[in-house]
């Protein structure tokens, strides 16, 4: 327990069979393939003045603020970032980001976004970058809009 809460992502007590450690090497292999893209770069989001690292799970701004993200926020911001414009349903955020095996309410998705609001939005009562779909999801907006047409389409 002590490892976890330093940070581990896993733990195996011993005696252990080497079949569950492959499958738990293996998993942890494919999340990391997650996060690498196809040309094997380092991959990352820059847009206004803020840089996501899909490696590092750090959100940067220009000032040289840092922050950590976790796996689910650093997911959804993914997601949200691979569609630039579209609406993301929260259905969708929840069977890409949960699995279609997990059932937890989409008001949870509806707090990661909050949090991304906090990290990046100048203003997270008047978001630029995060916009609500009512009753749909949510939709990134990289390059913001001006503020009375934002302000329109978050009611």
């Amino acid at each position: 327990m002590e490892g976890l809460e330093a940070g581990g992502d896993d733990y195996m007590a011993k005696p252990f069979h080497l079949r569950e450690f492959l499958l738990r090497v293996g998993a942890m292999l494919r999340r990391q393939a997650w996060h690498v893209d196809q040309a094997g770069t380092r991959p990352g989001f820059s847009f206004g003045e803020y840089h996501v690292d899909y490696l590092t799970w750090t959100a940067e701004a220009a000032g040289g603020r840092k922050e950590i993200m976790g796996e689910r926020e650093l997911a959804i911001f993914k997601l949200l970032a691979s569609k630039p414009g579209q609406v993301v349903s929260r259905d969708e955020i929840l069977d890409e980001v949960w699995g279609k095996d997990v059932f937890p309410s989409s008001r949870t998705i509806d707090n990661f976004v909050m949090r991304l609001r906090r990290l990046f939005e100048p203003n997270s009562a008047h978001p630029v970058y995060f916009h609500s779909v009512w009753g749909v999801g949510y939709r990134f907006t990289p390059d913001p809009q001006p503020a009375a047409e934002s302000e329109e389409e978050d009611r």
